[in-house]
């Protein structure tokens, strides 16, 4: 085997793995736009966030803490496991359980808070607590 055959076929190995990483990409991308579109079809008009809440409930989501805006009732059903927490669009949205153990099946990921009323837990902080 002389010296430019072994370029030409280390090349077209080359060539053919780089092929290989954009499909994958490709499809990687596909299935994330397809699970984007699944969550807003399943979130159209499903939102219960109301634009005259004043109450904050404070959440863990990545490395910080995030908020959001609720109303007095709200707040009691979000400690109590009836309304969940789900990212969608940049925006966290309040939709029933059942709509966020929906989301879970779709999007693990874009269920952010969903309380189990009966844990034990973590620490001494009252999760009705408003700070």
């Amino acid at each position: 085997m002389d010296l430019a055959r072994a370029y030409g076929l280390r090349d077209r190995a080359e060539r053919e793995e780089r092929d290989r990483e954009k499909q994958r990409a490709e499809q990687r991308a596909k299935e994330k736009a397809e699970l984007k579109q699944k969550l807003a079809a399943l979130l159209a008009d499903k939102a219960l966030n109301k634009a005259d809440a004043e109450i904050a409930r404070h959440f863990p989501h990545g490395d910080k803490i995030r908020r959001v805006h609720c109303t007095a009732d709200q707040l009691a059903a979000v400690n109590l496991g009836q309304i969940a927490v789900v990212q969608h669009r940049g925006r966290y949205l309040l939709v029933t359980r059942e709509i966020g153990e929906q989301v879970r099946s779709i999007s693990a990921e874009a269920l952010v808070l969903l309380c189990d009323p009966d844990a034990p837990a973590d620490d001494d902080i009252p999760p009705d607590l408003i700070w």
